[in-house]
């Protein structure tokens, strides 16, 4: 039986539990240059590692060979790369996806059974987020909010639907929008809202699903194919993801009362984009493409920017995938290192002549995921 989904207590709440690492935002209508950290990639595979999320405190999540396949990671300054394999209570993770500012991690693992939605807390390892009744016996986290609350997809039929899980309700299913059989949750704010597509009586469309409203159809941008996706939002209630446009797809914004806009492409290329994430301050990456091929992206000072251009020390490198930014402005992504291996990366900006933003070394937080073991950190490379 799907439980009712209550509304978090209110956002403040949580946010003041981080009072401390409040953020200024950077000038707006300055462009930041970067400074590259390679994150190296976990021993005994092919060198092959990918980012996937990046929190406050800087710690990273995400995916590197080890010889039997890809496996999940956290990156953290002064720590370097540690498979969840060699954490208390993690070796059952599979894939990392999100991580929050308590370092909790969101991600899919089997727990000795079949591939579930997990969570796994530092100083408390794994919790199974189970499944929704009545179909295959499976789940994927995809998201996660600084109260814990999780989303991603499970099945309660032939078709996965989104979900919330929350610490003593479960999952709860939060449905499709009309017409639709299927939908799937990206990315969960620290009000609940969660964004996602779904499928409708016509193509795939990008939604926004607030506990209270329900589910909004976000449209897509005019001219291309019926579909869009939302892969990420922020405390604001503003999305970006992708969408159809002619000839193509392009990445775009949504906010409320202004609906959705188009933040076009790099000139040069396909016309391809897709965003993947925005910080609270309103600063999205993803991918562009040019004539060269993929490329990742900034959208900064009402503009698209490849992030090759403003990277200040990675001669050599190829910086393809920007995957997440957190509030200080700190982007991770992967892309092709000097050697020609695929490689996560972590971009700290500055602007002018300041100081580049510091990576944070290793925090209580993750030194309490230890457990005082004195692991130690897995890590090879330049990183």
């Amino acid at each position: 039986m799907t439980r009712p989904m209550p509304r978090p207590r209110a956002g403040r709440i949580a946010l003041a539990l981080f009072a401390p690492l409040a953020f200024a935002a950077a000038p707006a209508a300055a462009l930041p240059s970067y400074s590259l950290q390679a994150l190296g990639d976990l021993p005994g595979g092919a060198f092959d590692s990918r980012a996937n999320a990046i929190n406050d405190l800087g710690q990273v999540v995400g995916s590197s060979e080890n010889g039997s396949g890809a496996s999940p990671f956290i990156w953290q300054s002064g720590v370097g790369m540690t498979a969840f394999a060699d954490l208390p209570g993690g070796g059952d993770l599979r894939s990392a996806s999100a991580i929050n500012n308590p370092g909790q991690v969101a991600g899919s693992g089997d727990s000795g059974g079949p591939l579930h939605a997990h969570l796994w807390s530092p100083g408390a390892g794994l919790t199974d987020l189970g499944d929704l009744p009545g179909g295959p016996d499976s789940s994927s986290a995809n998201g996660i909010n600084d109260l814990g609350q999780v989303t991603g997809t499970a099945h309660p039929g032939t078709y996965g639907r989104a979900f919330v899980w929350q610490d003593g309700v479960g999952l709860s299913d939060i449905g499709t929008l009309p017409g639709g059989n299927s939908s799937e949750g990206r990315d969960i704010n620290i009000l609940g809202q969660v964004v996602g597509d779904s499928s409708t009586t016509g193509g795939i469309h990008a939604f926004l699903w607030d506990p209270d409203a329900g589910m909004t159809d976000l449209g897509t941008l005019p001219g291309g194919i019926d579909e869009s996706h939302a892969n990420a939002v922020n405390a604001a209630g503003m999305v970006v993801g992708w969408s159809g446009v002619a000839g193509g797809v392009h990445a775009f914004l949504w906010e409320v009362g202004g609906g959705m806009t188009d933040l076009g492409d790099l000139a040069g290329g396909d016309v391809l984009s897709a965003a993947m994430d925005i910080n609270d301050v309103g600063q999205i990456v993803g991918q562009g493409r040019t004539a060269a091929g993929t490329r990742a992206v900034l959208w900064e000072a009402g503009a698209m920017h490849d992030l090759n251009d403003l990277v200040v020390d990675a001669a050599g490198w190829t910086l393809n995938f920007a995957t997440g930014i957190n509030n200080y402005g700190l982007i991770v992504g992967y892309g092709y290192n000097p050697d020609g291996a695929r490689e996560a990366f972590v971009l700290s900006p500055y602007y002018g002549t300041d100081a580049a933003v510091p990576l944070p070394g290793a925090w209580p937080l993750l030194a309490a995921a230890f457990g005082g073991l004195g692991i130690v950190a897995r890590r090879r490379g330049r990183g």
